[in-house]
């Protein structure tokens, strides 16, 4: 399965436009982690303008220093709504997902979850 996720908001926290002092989320980072594990391709995507040089280094260093696992990172266009046929809305969304349908078994090295919402 490829499965595309956002940085901002999603594995690291919501600075909005001071990205560079966004903490990871350690959750969302180690079920990444895992479903990278498991064979599934992860593709990071963020609006952060990559095409700045720095910029990318800077966020490739990040994901590096979170120790996020994915096989890519794209660009994508700023928006403030999201429509989408393949759209799951939310990290917990997909983890509901995975433990309803797949059986989620996994070590969140003792880090609770408990779904939001």
């Amino acid at each position: 399965m490829i499965i595309q996720i956002d940085l901002d908001g999603t594995l690291f926290d919501d600075c909005m436009y001071n990205w560079r002092n966004a903490k990871p989320r350690a959750l969302y980072v180690k079920f990444v982690n895992l479903l990278h594990d498991e064979g599934h391709k992860i593709v990071l995507a963020t609006s952060r303008p990559l095409y700045e040089k720095e910029t990318k280094l800077d966020t490739i260093r990040q994901i590096r220093d979170a120790k996020i696992k994915y096989d890519e990172l794209i660009y994508k266009p700023w928006y403030d709504l999201q429509i989408c046929d393949k759209t799951i809305g939310s990290m917990d969304t997909l983890m509901i997902l995975f433990k309803k349908f797949y059986g989620l078994r996994w070590d969140f090295g003792g880090i609770q979850w408990e779904p939001s919402g």
